[in-house]
């Protein structure tokens, strides 16, 4: 083979060689198209916000009522007025608040639907009480505790402290008494007093009065037995 005939077979083969390199590189470039419309990351709950509207408890003992807001709910002299909850940050409550059916939609206004953070007070370094005035019967009058592990962010139990209303002969009080022991654990005592009318002049009442002691834990109150007070008829 002459010399000339030689350098055309090189050059060729050099040439094939190079346009498959470029093919294979076009390939391996378009085999893994980044995906489309991929999903946003979840926002965190903003629980920083939220626990700012608390105010912390300054002393114990602690009394829960909400009597003095029935009269008059923006009274300074109500000691759980507090701030209304945006709700953006209240839903976070609802599951405990709402049976399912009654549970408002994110931005469904209601009547009575107004949630107040009020106190606060550490438990244990994973979980708080929110003391946190809720709708009642005709006003946001029912104060619950709720834990909230501020691991998770989460609230996890609730508990009925006060409330108070009346209407047609029926009546209902609820007040609690929270104090803390030389160890640091928190006791609770809640007194209940309810009345119903038992006739149509409304001339006689049905009232029990009863008694509920237990301790605040980390994550739940663990109640002792209930105990009835007084069970009476009143004229």
């Amino acid at each position: 083979m002459s010399q000339a005939k030689a350098f055309l077979v090189v050059f060729f083969a050099s040439f094939l060689l190079s346009a498959c390199g470029q093919k294979e590189e076009k390939v391996s470039q378009t085999s893994t198209p980044e995906p489309e419309n991929s999903a946003p990351a979840k926002k965190a709950f903003p629980v920083q916000e939220l626990l700012a509207l608390y105010d912390s408890v300054a002393a114990f003992p602690l009394k829960a009522s909400t009597s003095i807001g029935d009269n008059d709910p923006e009274s300074e002299a109500f000691l759980f007025r507090g701030r209304e909850i945006p709700r953006h940050l209240s839903i976070i409550f609802d599951s405990l608040i709402y049976s399912q059916e009654d549970r408002p939609h994110r931005d469904e206004k209601m009547e009575h639907t107004q949630v107040f953070a009020t106190k606060m007070f550490q438990i244990s370094p994973t979980s708080v009480a929110l003391l946190t005035r809720v709708p009642g019967f005709y006003w946001s009058s029912k104060l619950m505790l709720f834990h909230f592990n501020v691991t998770t962010n989460r609230p996890t139990h609730a508990y009925e402290l006060a409330d108070t209303w009346g209407d047609a002969g029926n009546s209902y009080l609820r007040e609690s008494v929270i104090t803390k022991t030389q160890n640091n654990t928190y006791q609770i005592k809640i007194t209940s007093g309810e009345c119903n009318p038992i006739d149509g002049p409304l001339s006689k009442r049905h009232c029990v009065d009863s008694l509920l002691k237990g301790t605040i834990t980390n994550q739940a109150i663990a109640f002792n037995k209930r105990l009835k007070v007084k069970d009476t008829i009143e004229k």
